[in-house]
C-alpha cells in the first residue's frame, strides 16, 4: 500500500505539469479503483473525457463507473446510460457495436426503471429493444451458436 500512496503523489505532481496526458490519468484511475476510491477514479474518466471525447474505451469504463457506484444513483445512471449509448455509438465506421455497451444500455435503462416507479420512463421499452436488436445482429454477423441463449 505504501506503494500506492507514493505513485498517487508523484502522479498528481506529473498531471499538475501535463494535464492532457491521459496514460497518466488512466494510471492513477487504475490506482484509485484498486483502492475502490471510485470518486478520484471517476474524476480521473472524466478527464480523459475532455481529452479524448470519441474513444468508446474511455466513454465505456466511465459509463460503468458510474453504473457501479453509489453516489447519486438517479443521476449516475441516467448518465451512465448515455455514456453507454455513446460509446456503442463511437465504434469506427463500418464496425459493429460494442455488445459490452449495449448490454449496459439495457442494464442502465431498467435500472432507472426500478427508481422511476412513479414516473414511467416511456422510452424505455425502446430503448431496450433497439440494444437488444443490435445485439442480435452482432451475434448473427459474427456467427455466435449461443446467440438465442444468450439473449434470453
Amino acid at each position: 500500500m505504501q506503494w500506492h500512496n507514493e505513485a498517487i503523489a508523484l502522479l498528481n505532481k506529473y498531471i499538475e505539469v501535463n494535464q492532457e496526458d491521459t496514460e497518466a490519468w488512466t494510471e492513477l484511475a487504475d490506482i484509485y479503483l484498486c483502492r475502490q476510491n471510485y470518486a478520484k477514479a471517476i474524476h480521473c474518466y472524466e478527464e480523459m473525457l475532455l481529452a479524448q471525447p470519441r474513444n468508446y474505451h474511455v466513454n465505456l469504463k466511465y459509463a460503468e463507473l458510474l453504473y457501479s457506484t453509489k453516489r447519486d444513483r438517479q443521476e449516475d445512471l441516467i448518465n451512465a446510460r448515455k455514456y453507454f449509448m455513446h460509446a456503442a455509438l463511437l465504434r469506427e465506421e463500418g464496425a459493429l457495436p460494442c455488445v459490452r455497451s449495449l448490454f449496459g444500455v439495457i442494464k442502465a435503462t431498467k435500472a432507472i426503471a426500478k427508481l422511476e416507479k412513479k414516473q414511467k420512463d416511456e422510452n424505455a421499452a425502446d430503448i431496450i429493444a433497439t440494444a437488444q436488436e443490435q445485439i442480435r445482429q452482432v451475434y448473427e454477423t459474427k456467427g455466435c451458436a449461443r446467440a438465442k441463449q444468450a439473449l434470453n
